[in-house]
Order: C-alpha cells, then sequence, then structure tokens
C-alpha cells in the first residue's frame, strides 16, 4: 500500500503526530501512513528502515510543535546534532524529490531559513499546512484531499484490481452469497485475554472486552489489571482503534495517561500495540498478542 511518512519530534508533537496519523486512516485506510512510534518492528535498523520508508513515500508530512526548533539534549538545541533523527528525515526527505508538506500544530509557526541548520534550509520554502484543535477535522480533510491525489497515482493499479474484486463480490451477495460473505468477516465482539509485557518490564495479563450494544460498540480494556472503558472506539472489518485513561501520582502530583490502542483481527488472535503518553516521563510503545476466550475463566 502506498503510504504517507509522518516525521515528528516526540516530546514536540507526539501527541500530534497520532492524531495526524489515525485521522488519515481513518480516510485512507489501515497502513495509509507510517509513524515510527507505531509501525517499526522490534529489531529493525532505525536509520535504514526510515530511509526505506521515505524513499517508498507517496508524501512525507514533518510535523513542526512548538519546541520542534528548541528541543535540547545536553543544553544543545537536537536539530543542531548531525545525528538528530528528525534531521536526518528532514535532510532525507528534502533530498528524495518526493512533496514534501510542513504541518503546523499547537500553534506553531514556520521556521525561517536563518533559524535552520543548512542542509534543511530549503524546508522553508515549503507551503505550510496548519491544524488548529478548534478546526481540527476540517483542516485534516483540507490535507487529505491534497494528499488524495498522491496516493491515487501511486495505488491505481491495486485499486483497479480491488475494485473488480469487490464488483465480483457485491454481484455474489446479489446472487444469495450474503450469508457467505458475511460469515467470513472477523467478529471483535466477546472477551480477549493476552500477556502484556510493560516497557519498564512488568507483566501483566489483561483483558479486552467488546460488545455491540443497539448498534453500536463498547468496551473496556484493562490497563495494570484494572478495566477502563473505551473512548474513541473505532471498529474496522478487521481493525480496532481505541483509547483508554489512567492516572500516575509523584511527589504528591496527580497527572492523567493516555493509552492508545490499535489492533488487527487474524480470526481469534487480537495483533496490536499500546502507546502510552503522558504522565512524568516518556513510554515506548509495546506490542501485545490476545487470543478469545472460549471458556469461562
Amino acid at each position: 500500500m502506498a503510504e504517507i511518512f509522518i516525521s515528528y519530534r516526540r516530546e514536540d508533537a507526539g501527541g500530534y503526530a497520532g492524531r495526524v496519523e489515525e485521522g488519515l486512516e481513518r480516510i485512507f485506510g489501515v497502513g495509509s501512513a507510517f509513524r515510527d512510534v507505531v509501525d517499526l518492528r522490534p529489531g529493525e535498523d532505525y536509520l535504514h528502515a526510515l530511509n526505506a520508508r521515505i524513499s517508498s513515500a507517496v508524501a512525507v508530512l514533518v510535523v513542526i510543535g512548538p519546541r520542534w526548533l528548541t528541543a535540547e539534549r545536553d543544553g544543545r538545541r537536537r536539530l543542531d546534532g548531525a545525528d538528530d533523527v528528525v534531521r536526518q528525515e528532514v535532510k532525507s526527505a528534502l533530498a528524495s524529490g518526493k512533496p514534501v508538506f510542513p504541518v503546523l500544530v499547537g500553534g506553531a509557526t514556520m521556521p525561517e531559513a536563518m533559524m535552520l541548520p543548512p542542509d534543511l534550509v530549503d524546508l522553508s520554502r515549503y507551503q505550510a499546512v496548519q491544524l488548529t484543535d478548534v478546526g481540527w477535522d476540517g483542516d485534516l480533510k483540507r490535507l487529505a484531499d491534497v494528499l488524495a491525489p498522491l496516493l491515487s497515482r501511486q495505488g491505481s493499479g491495486g485499486r483497479r484490481r480491488w475494485v473488480g474484486f469487490a464488483l465480483a463480490a457485491a454481484l455474489v451477495a446479489a446472487a444469495g452469497g450474503g450469508a457467505w460473505w458475511w460469515g467470513q468477516r472477523p467478529d471483535p465482539a466477546g472477551i480477549w485475554v493476552g500477556e502484556v509485557v510493560y516497557d519498564w518490564g512488568y507483566r501483566r495479563q489483561e483483558e479486552i472486552q467488546l460488545e455491540k450494544f443497539a448498534g453500536q460498540w463498547r468496551g473496556t480494556a484493562s490497563y495494570l489489571g484494572v478495566a477502563r472503558p473505551m473512548g474513541h472506539l473505532e471498529v474496522g472489518s478487521a481493525s480496532l482503534r481505541f483509547q483508554t485513561h489512567s492516572e500516575v501520582m509523584m511527589s504528591g502530583e496527580t497527572r492523567q495517561l493516555t493509552h492508545q490502542y490499535v489492533a488487527e483481527l487474524h480470526g481469534d488472535r487480537l495483533d496490536g500495540v499500546l502507546s502510552t503518553e503522558g504522565g512524568f516521563s516518556p513510554y515506548r510503545p509495546v506490542r501485545f498478542v490476545m487470543t478469545r476466550r472460549t471458556s469461562p475463566p
């Protein structure tokens, strides 16, 4: 599938980048966007994989938040370091000749040329797209309208094959095969259980419960053994997206954590990624596998 590469600085716009990916995949389909925190496989060479993804992408989005320019490490601006991953991503994107779209979030403004390292100066000449919290859906739709022709050109051959397959399926359903088609769709309803190894090494048997009531999906997912209600729940033909919330306390201060779940259904197996944002320190994403519970615990 044709991909849109999303470059971002995690401590600057990690949450926004996740929203962009989620929104674009809602419009163009699962797998249409690539974001390193979710999509890199364990053991992959980080820079090699990112460069390969950029070279095969149809477009690159550079998500720029308020701290994209000024984020520091050891008292030095990160963007000035030759080994800075964001700098390498943008440099590779500019050199690739692919369409590059600066995406401004969180009230950020477009960096001026004098503020950028020499190999990123060209970025200042690109027309930026601004995504605002108040007008997020409309802003994202305008961005998607610009990206749609790029994805269409890249995937036209595959799209023709898919349209042919869909037409054949429709004819089968019209001839009385509809029950067969529905019977082949994965059914996410039920209880899913599996071990989750959190990024600090703690292991816990967790559980996801899903049901459809009055035409609407609802459910819970346990985090550290506590069942938490799902929000922003999206159930596709073979995919699942939702978020839950929890709180963490340190030195008398309480902060909220947001847990983003993305999963694919493979029969009676659920393959997923859990990303956590907020709190007092960054969390690495963790992968998990759950199976459908077929008998009482």
